[in-house]
């Protein structure tokens, strides 16, 4: 299982597009790279907590850093539209059997709930002020 949130995406107009290009990948990786190193700040902030359950809503307990490790960086990219122009994204990955199950909640098959741990929403939430703000520079 696999978990991927996207950051801010920015729409090029077709004419635009060659000159800002260069410049939104860059901007928008150093977003997608906030957001990551948000995710990972907040995955260690239960660190030596081990043997004590994260409360509902809490970040999950770091017990094996696997999870830390698994975060990584959507490589900035740029997606051609359907109709004309292009969209710039990055965002942050997790690759780790837990991830949503972490973020999310569930119940088992066997009807053992894993409440709600979650690190990228409020993540996201973090450091979207900080995004806007290098959109806005970065790209006027």
């Amino acid at each position: 299982m696999r978990v991927t949130v996207q950051t801010d995406r920015l729409d090029l107009a077709d004419e635009l597009e060659e000159d800002f290009v260069p410049v939104a990948l860059s901007v928008v990786g150093r977003g997608g790279d906030l957001l990551s190193d948000e995710v990972r700040r907040r995955l260690r902030l239960r660190q030596g907590t081990r043997q004590t359950a994260a409360a509902e809503g809490q970040p999950p307990e770091e017990d094996t850093s696997a999870l830390v490790r698994s975060v990584d960086t959507i490589k900035p990219r740029v997606v051609k539209r359907k109709h004309g122009g292009a969209m710039v994204a990055s965002g942050t990955h997790v690759n780790h059997d837990g991830a949503a199950r972490l973020e999310w909640g569930k119940t088992d098959a066997w009807g053992i709930r894993t409440y709600p741990h979650p690190y990228i929403r409020p993540s996201a939430d973090a450091v979207a002020p900080q995004v806007e703000e290098l959109l806005i520079e970065g790209l006027g």
